[in-house]
């Protein structure tokens, strides 16, 4: 007669999860519910069910899943690293824009004034200081301009950061140009001959000196005194300035 102590014992064995004792031939535990079909851990080479996908013995996920933890590593490397790279942008843009970029358009004209639109898209003020009107197939030579006597007292050649502003441009008094620029002008002929030919078709182009608040300086002394911007456009586009200035002083 066998002993029941030993026969119960030989009948039982150790379930491969939680190693509570199960029937021997029990394919499932029925305390933690884990199969007892076993597969052989990618790590540790311990024997864990064969549904597991992470093994109790060394905690451990399996198959493609082992990758999990070095993939959210990864991930959150490359979230530091972009929250780094995004600072360090908006860093750069912040010391980019610090100083003063100017831009304008020659929008419309009247019989005595050229309209401009200018605006600066720094942080820093800028200054136009100086305007020639030019036709681009005489580029030898030019028509200066300077703001008009609406513009002059407000200062508007000061452009602040943000909104554009309008100013206008006239023709300046004679002894006003710089005497380095008055041979440049040009003279009651060559307007002449501009104006008794199809002109209306015709480029010019607006140049602008500006003193923006990048300008180097070597030992305090600037070594370029201005930025010049420019824009090309039709002659059409300042008609009534033209025959309205030039046309005048003919007579």
């Amino acid at each position: 007669m066998t002993e029941p102590g030993r026969n119960e014992s030989v009948a039982k064995k150790k379930c491969i999860a939680c190693t509570n004792d199960i029937d021997r031939d029990a394919t499932t535990c029925p305390i933690c519910h884990s199969s007892q079909l076993t597969k052989w851990c990618d790590t540790c080479k311990k024997a864990m069910p064969a549904d597991a996908d992470r093994c109790n013995g060394c905690s451990t996920y399996q198959g493609r899943r082992r990758h999990l933890p070095f993939i959210a590593a990864f991930a959150l490397l490359l979230s530091s690293l972009y929250g780094l790279i995004s600072g360090g942008c908006s860093g750069f843009s912040y010391l980019n824009d610090r100083n003063s970029y100017t831009k304008f358009k020659v929008t419309s004209s009247d019989d005595r004034r050229v309209y401009l639109r200018v605006w600066n898209t720094g942080r820093k003020p800028s200054t136009l200081v100086g305007f020639r009107l030019i036709f681009d197939d005489m580029p030898d030579k030019e028509a200066a301009l300077e703001l008009s006597d609406k513009d002059q007292p407000d200062a508007t050649n000061v452009i602040a950061s943000g909104t554009p502003v309008k100013i206008g441009l006239s023709i300046p008094l004679t002894e006003s140009i710089p005497a380095a620029q008055r041979g440049k002008q040009y003279t009651d002929k060559e307007r002449f001959g501009l104006l008794t030919s199809p002109w209306i078709d015709r480029p010019l182009t607006l140049e602008v000196d500006v003193e923006e608040s990048d300008d180097p300086c070597c030992f305090g002394i600037p070594w370029r005194t201005h930025h010049t911007r420019s824009d090309r456009f039709p002659a059409v586009r300042i008609s009534k300035f033209i025959t309205g200035t030039w046309r005048a002083a003919e007579k």
